[in-house]
């Protein structure tokens, strides 16, 4: 009896060890377990090729944005220009009445002194009230002024002027920027008041550079 338990037990053990390698080759005879690298390396071999034309690519499309006709610039320029002279001559003509007011003074007090070393009482005394009137006025009189305020806007529609006429392709937007820079030079020659102050020509001058075209969206 001992021995047939013996036995039982050491069958039990080898099949207990045994167990792992048959239920292996068990699973691969059924096809349970499939090898998985030979069904990739079997999959991924080198295709068969055949010739074939390369595909055409289309380049996209270029973007776009709208600009002002050419006539339409060609009438802004020269309008510039037109308002760059005219504030050229408001600015000779300005200048030439203060420069005859000066040299008027001056030639009427040399005559109010040569009429007094003449005992000519009466016509120094005349003359030395035109020789006041003549200096009273031109101190009185914006002529000096408004000559300097034409000389600042014409020379600043002289430089808009330049860079209109280099600005071949412009937009709708750097259009009105030009027209938004010659209302602002305009306001400022209209506006004799204030024009020659030195605040006053700062904020041209900041307008000028801030009324900048925005930038245009391509279509």
């Amino acid at each position: 009896m001992k021995r047939v338990l013996s036995a039982m037990v050491i069958g039990s053990i080898v099949l207990i060890t045994a167990a792992p390698c048959r239920a292996g080759w068990l699973s691969d005879a059924v096809g349970v377990n499939i090898d998985l690298t030979k069904q990739v390396a079997a999959v991924l071999s080198k295709p068969q090729t055949v010739q074939a034309p390369a595909p055409v690519i289309t380049p996209p499309p270029k973007p776009t944005v709208t600009v002002v006709i050419e006539p339409e610039r060609a009438k802004l320029i020269q309008f510039i220009d037109d308002f760059s002279q005219d504030a050229a001559q408001n600015a000779a003509r300005n200048g030439s009445i203060a420069l005859g007011l000066v040299i008027a003074a001056i030639l009427l007090g040399v005559a109010a002194s040569l009429a007094g070393f003449c005992k000519a009482a009466t016509v120094a005394g005349f003359l030395s009230i035109l020789t006041t009137a003549t200096v009273g006025a031109n101190n009185a009189l914006p002529f000096r002024d408004n000559a300097n305020t034409y000389k600042i806007v014409s020379a600043q529609s002289h430089a808009l002027w330049i860079d209109a006429t280099l600005h071949s392709s412009m937009t709708q937007d750097e259009f009105g920027a030009y027209a938004q820079k010659l209302t602002a030079l305009a306001l400022y020659g209209d506006n004799g008041a204030v024009s020659g102050s030195t605040q006053r020509l700062q904020e041209l001058l900041e307008k000028l550079h801030s009324a900048g075209p925005a930038p245009e969206k391509p279509h």
